[in-house]
């Protein structure tokens, strides 16, 4: 990438102190929120994936419709690290394989080391190592190697990893497939457009399964009740906690995503083609809204999203100068420590797990929603829960 060939100046693409600097930061804060508590903390729909790791211990390779592959670990590993070990550690090494996604994503773009820096500090990406279980940690990391791939023209790895993808977290695979395919149609590569029909292929032995198991194909791929598709009537547009949506998005790179959203349309158009597609999506309750319809890509649960492209455009912007650099990266730093004890804790509901909570709990086939023991049921938990708390029967889950 030369913008002085369009009229902008010429970037600062490699900086390693400064991006070394902040990956360390940002690694810090991920163990410090994993770590830094006792026991084990985390959203109510941890008890059921807990539920559904014992399920696959017990000989039920696919007892539900969520992507398996956070259950199948669990039942090798969870024995021997134990209950409240496992989704820790998952959570760590979903933060590390987000952030070698966007770094591998960032090289294959040619885009500056600031854009990684400025990602890795997002106060929502380090949220997700904060709320367990948050697999789509994991998934938006393969997505991100995935738009590597399609960059370095490598089509069977893209198939692979869409494929895979699948497994990990639905809600990526979909998203995967969107951002794969606007990227290869950005860049005109018929070739990597018939890679992600072929990896879209791997979805088929689990729909199969689902469907042999009495599920229907929306539910298979989580677009019924109790999916990623809602009803208007039975949720609202911003969530309860929707004044925290800036602060976690992150208002220094936010601001300065706009500032170099000109640039990035000048000197890199299929990524900005791209980047444009990703913030209508972030959107997308909005202009769902007239048709009665939403998602769950909310305008809080989207920030994961909607971190990309900032991130993209922020990083293009600050790598016009060096003090320009340094200053957007020190106070996104700045941001990031601050976010961690008052912004970050209003990212996600988080309670104290027990490790024997999951013993009792129902969990329907075909969708993710489950029924808890009454013991459970405590008035004070649904309180500090609402919008999306536990309601019987079953509970909407956002992963």
């Amino acid at each position: 990438m030369n913008p002085s060939q369009n009229g902008t100046p010429p970037l600062h693409l490699r900086t390693p102190i400064a991006l070394s600097t902040c990956l360390a930061l940002a690694v810090g804060l991920d163990l410090a929120l994993v770590w830094g508590r006792p026991g084990l903390w985390a959203g109510a729909d941890l008890v059921p994936h807990l539920h559904l790791i014992d399920a696959v211990r017990q000989g039920t390779w696919l007892p539900n419709v969520y992507a398996p592959m956070y259950h199948w670990l669990g039942a090798l590993f969870a024995p021997w690290a134990g209950p409240t070990a496992y989704p820790k550690a998952v959570a760590i090494f979903g933060a590390l394989v987000l952030l070698a996604g966007f770094r591998s994503f960032q090289q294959a773009a040619r885009l500056p080391d600031a854009s990684l820096a400025i990602f890795a500090l997002s106060p929502y990406v380090l949220s997700l190592a904060r709320n367990f279980p948050r697999v789509e940690a994991l998934g938006y990391g393969l997505l991100l190697f995935g738009l590597s791939a399609v960059l370095r023209r490598r089509h069977a790895l893209l198939a692979l990893l869409l494929g895979l993808t699948f497994y990990v977290h639905t809600a990526s695979a979909l998203l995967f497939g969107l951002a794969a395919g606007t990227l290869a149609l950005a860049s005109r590569d018929p070739k990597a457009l018939l890679a992600l029909a072929v990896g879209s292929l791997g979805a088929v032995p689990l729909v199969l399964a689902h469907t042999e198991a009495g599920c229907t194909i929306p539910e298979a791929m989580l677009f019924s009740r109790g999916g990623y598709s809602l009803s208007m009537t039975e949720t609202r547009i911003l969530p309860r906690n929707w004044p925290w949506i800036l602060p976690l998005a992150g208002p220094i790179a936010l601001v300065a995503a706009v500032a170099g959203a000109g640039i990035l349309w000048r000197c890199r158009r299929p990524l900005a083609v791209l980047c444009a597609v990703l913030v209508l999506l972030y959107l997308n309750n909005l202009w769902l809204a007239p048709f009665g319809q939403r998602t769950l890509v909310t305008l809080l649960r989207g920030l994961s999203v909607l971190a990309i492209p900032v991130a993209v455009a922020a990083g293009v912007w600050a790598a016009g100068s060096k003090r320009r650099l340094w200053g957007v990266l020190c106070a996104c730093s700045v941001w990031a420590l601050v976010s961690v004890p008052w912004v970050i804790p209003h990212s996600g509901f988080n309670r104290p797990i027990h490790p024997t909570e999951h013993v009792g709990v129902q969990v329907s086939r075909c969708s993710f929603t489950w029924k808890t023991p009454r013991k459970y049921q405590t008035r004070s938990q649904a309180n500090r829960n609402p919008g999306s708390a536990r309601r019987i029967p079953g509970v909407r889950s956002p992963r």
